[in-house]
């Protein structure tokens, strides 16, 4: 007997569609991904005073995690695609908890 294996339909791309780049914005990162904007709200060498922060910012509805770069843990909040929501979003979160956070490239890191 002869056993049927099933090949997925691949449809081609009718179209490619290109993002236009603003001023501030490039069109692809080196991973071939639209670059994305994020705000740094601290670097601390304790894990924990991250956490906290990161806890604050999550239960005042945004969307924080903590990037552990060396001995440091920066929390950040985003990403956003524009740079321009991520300096909107700055002021907002400087507001809000009386700091002075500052508008990064967003990076993919790999596991």
């Amino acid at each position: 007997d002869q056993v049927k294996t099933a090949t997925p339909a691949v449809k081609p791309a009718s179209k490619v569609v290109k993002a236009k780049a603003t001023q501030d914005d490039s069109l692809l990162n080196p991973q071939g991904l639209p670059n994305g904007w994020a705000v740094q709200l601290g670097s601390f060498g304790n894990q924990s005073n991250a956490v906290r922060l990161k806890d604050k910012l999550i239960k005042a509805g945004f969307a924080a995690y903590i990037i552990p770069k060396d001995t440091l843990f920066k929390v950040l909040v985003g990403p956003e695609l524009s740079r321009a929501k991520a300096e909107a979003l700055k002021k907002q979160l400087d507001a809000k908890f009386q700091m002075n956070s500052l508008v990064i490239l967003y990076e993919v890191i790999k596991p």
